[in-house]
């Protein structure tokens, strides 16, 4: 029998991938910089360093277990490190006080963040008695079934083929959510192991790029990209290195795509209907054609004209709105003192129990309406993102941001732990896969966030319990740990679909 537990990846290639990586963003950020907004720029860069620290410590080996909290910091590198490098226009509106302001913020945000998750994650873990596995020689078809279920769920919502009431549609996309990252996770894995037989590999192959067209055909490129991060996170644990092609195909594909994902809103607002699969070379044929308009270097654009159009930056910008609130609150805009959290626990009793019980995006609307960015029937059209810390901002000032950070560090930490050295295919390990996966929304309200983890979570549990079997686990024999990471088990555990 094989090892399942998730190895601590190989020192030399993702360590030096980190660095080529850090290397590329430097010179990058170093043809950005002048003089006139320097000060800024170098806040910028403050917070693009605190980003890089976790994910240098889990690749130096520092740290241990699933990289649960380093793809989070990692997220503020576009959504507020490069929007202040790049002075980009939303934040360009502000004066560069304000822009100082909010820079160092969100760096307080991530230091304290990072130094919360660092100590939990350093403690020795115990580990427990017995775990819930995948049964041996099941997993990878009842996996296969789930991505289906989670493709034909998009088709379906994006074709706008379910007309339920607004309680069952929630819970089927969280389905289809949940599902999706459970597939994806569960079969990288295997993938990784070399468990899968040829037909099964090349039907996973298919699967997984149909799933990621039809995320894609929703407009949020993010929930393709949170696919491909889930999955060669979930390879990279049996295999001890990254699907470069896969991750290569996903980024080039998604960078392409983003300059022209604003005219594609604007074209699916005035389509009647939904788009169905038949109309997808359509959709992406226009797509494309917006994307290859909007290239610097395939069209004759005076530089001072393109500047003003959106960059993909600037779509995932969330500090101008951490900007916004500052230099509003608490004057002339007194603290919400709460109202964005105060709707969390009615959104988690069941809307068959409570049908008149608020949308999960409410917290979000009260945010667009209190700041007079929109009304309550534009924001229930289209909403506009104002990210974690400007919500904690928004109710608290700087108490409700570094609040905010201790929980954050504090639920990163211990779900690192709660999995740690224990099978990828685990219950607890498939947990924190989707605990990554909605973590790196970090531009959703508190209450979008916490709902949509509470409902993933449900759909996991009933999704896997008639498919697990316990484990027991052995006790190591030394209980001695390295000074940088807790104790490492020594059971061996069937992988799913090989057998003794």
């Amino acid at each position: 029998m094989e090892k399942l537990f998730a190895p601590i990846p190989d020192e030399l290639p993702l360590l030096k991938l980190f660095r080529w990586g850090c290397l590329a963003l430097g010179i990058y950020i170093l043809t950005r910089l002048n003089a006139n907004d320097l000060a800024v720029q170098l806040i910028g860069c403050l917070i693009v360093v605190l980003s890089l620290i976790p994910a240098y410590l889990w690749c130096a080996r520092k740290v241990a277990g699933l990289p649960v909290y380093p793809p989070f910091a990692l997220s503020h590198v576009v959504t507020c490190g490069l929007p202040l490098i790049n002075m980009q226009k939303a934040v360009a509106r502000y004066e560069p006080a304000i822009a100082i302001q909010a820079g160092l913020t969100i760096a307080s945000f991530l230091l304290l963040t990072t130094l919360v998750w660092y100590l939990i994650v350093r403690r020795p873990t115990r580990l427990p008695r017995s775990i819930l596995v995948l049964k041996p020689g099941t997993g990878p078809t009842v996996l296969l079934v789930y991505l289906a279920i989670a493709c034909a769920i998009q088709v379906f919502i994006q074709a706008r083929w379910l007309d339920l009431s607004p309680g069952v549609f929630s819970l089927i996309r969280a389905s289809g959510l949940a599902l999706g990252i459970l597939a994806t996770a569960g079969l990288a894995h295997e993938l990784g192991a070399r468990s899968l037989s040829p037909g099964t590999r090349y039907l996973f192959y298919g699967l997984i790029a149909a799933y990621s067209v039809v995320q894609t055909v929703s407009l949020y490129l993010s929930a393709a990209f949170m696919t491909m991060l889930v999955g060669a996170i979930s390879f990279s644990a049996t295999r001890r290195r990254l699907p470069l092609v896969w991750v290569s195909v996903v980024c080039v594909t998604v960078l392409f795509l983003q300059p022209g994902k604003s005219e594609m809103r604007n074209w699916v607002w005035h389509h009647d209907g939904g788009i169905t699969p038949l109309e997808y070379p359509e959709f992406f044929g226009r797509w494309v054609d917006a994307s290859l308009a909007r290239m610097p270097v395939l069209n004759d654009t005076p530089v001072t004209a393109r500047r003003t159009k959106d960059s993909g930056i600037d779509r995932a910008s969330i500090i101008h709105m951490l900007m916004l609130v500052e230099s509003k609150s608490p004057d002339p805009k007194p603290y919400l003192h709460g109202d964005t959290y105060a709707v969390i626990p009615y959104l988690l009793v069941p809307r068959v129990l409570d049908p008149d019980k608020p949308r999960a995006l409410e917290g979000q609307y009260i945010l667009c309406i209190y700041y007079g960015l929109q009304t309550r029937a534009q924001a229930q059209k289209t909403g506009i993102a104002f990210g974690l810390p400007a919500e904690a901002y928004a109710n608290f000032g700087y108490a409700g941001v570094f609040g905010l950070a201790l929980i954050l560090g504090c639920a990163h930490g211990l779900v690192t732990r709660y999995c740690f050295a224990l099978p990828v295919l685990s219950l607890r390990s498939l947990f924190a896969l989707i605990f990554i996966g909605l973590s790196l929304r970090n531009e959703a309200s508190g209450a979008v966030v916490v709902t949509t983890l509470v409902q993933a979570s449900v759909v996991l549990l009933a999704g896997t319990w008639f498919i697990m079997t316990p484990w027991r686990l052995a006790r190591p024999a030394a209980p001695r740990a390295p000074a940088a990471m807790p104790a490492r088990p020594l059971p061996q555990v069937p992988r799913t679909g090989v057998t003794a």
